[in-house]
């Protein structure tokens, strides 16, 4: 019994520790925890560089659409401003013909090539504006090589689909219509200017020029068909 008894006073008895003095690694509730406000912090940076990245894209995109708006508009009001300005520039022209034929400066104005300057002027900067790498193949398409086969293949013959996609566009249909302004221009002056000379009404000419151009050609090589018949049937003429 006493042997017992000094065994059970000899044991030692342990008092307990607290949880942090038991853990090997006992700043790792502190460290956890910077983890987590450090994970937080950055998932709070990246959330706002990308908020900021977006709205910065979103920025860019809308500048790069506001520059080509701007872009489109100046280039179709440039156009339009030439349109309307190679129109009213033959106004005066077919004014001067048609109500003051025999004026001293409706001769001098009418005599003189300057007057197809300007409208060549505004055609080449339409033309040079509305120029693409697949205007001429719009136009005419076809291969070289199959047109030198050996067969008859005509090749870069006109196309009529081409033609009405490629006009379809405003800056070339601008273009187009200066075209159309100098031919029936030109039309317009050749029959007034040969009416004066052989001394032929030409007004309704001229009129139809500045609308149909080479109708009014046509108009004026008739009348002045009738008038050398009329001319042939008087008396006295001399031949």
């Amino acid at each position: 019994m006493m042997a017992s008894s000094t065994t059970c006073c000899n044991v030692v008895h342990i008092p307990p520790y607290p949880m942090r003095h038991c853990c090997p690694f006992p700043d790792a509730p502190a460290l956890y925890t910077q983890f987590l406000r450090h994970r937080q912090s950055s998932s709070w940076v990246l959330r706002v560089e990308s908020r900021r990245l977006h709205r910065s894209c979103i920025s860019r995109a809308a500048q790069a659409t506001a520059f080509v708006s701007a872009t489109s508009a100046s280039l179709g009001s440039g156009v339009s401003f030439l349109f309307a300005a190679s129109t009213l520039y033959c106004v005066p022209l077919y004014a001067l013909m048609l109500f003051w034929p025999r004026r001293r400066v409706t001769v001098s104005v009418m005599h003189s090539n300057w007057i197809f300057v300007p409208l060549s002027i505004m055609y080449a900067t339409l033309l040079l504006q509305s120029w693409t790498p697949d205007t001429v193949q719009l136009i005419m398409p076809g291969s070289l090589q199959a047109g030198l086969a050996g067969k008859f293949s005509p090749q870069f013959f006109p196309k009529l689909v081409g033609i009405q996609l490629l006009f379809s566009k405003t800056i070339t249909a601008a273009s187009l219509w200066v075209h159309l302004l100098s031919i029936n221009l030109f039309a317009a002056r050749t029959a007034y200017i040969q009416g004066l000379h052989d001394q032929v009404t030409s007004w309704h000419s001229v009129l139809l020029s500045m609308v149909f151009g080479p109708l009014g050609l046509l108009s004026h090589l008739a009348t002045q068909g009738i008038c050398a018949s009329r001319r042939r049937q008087q008396p006295g003429y001399a031949t």
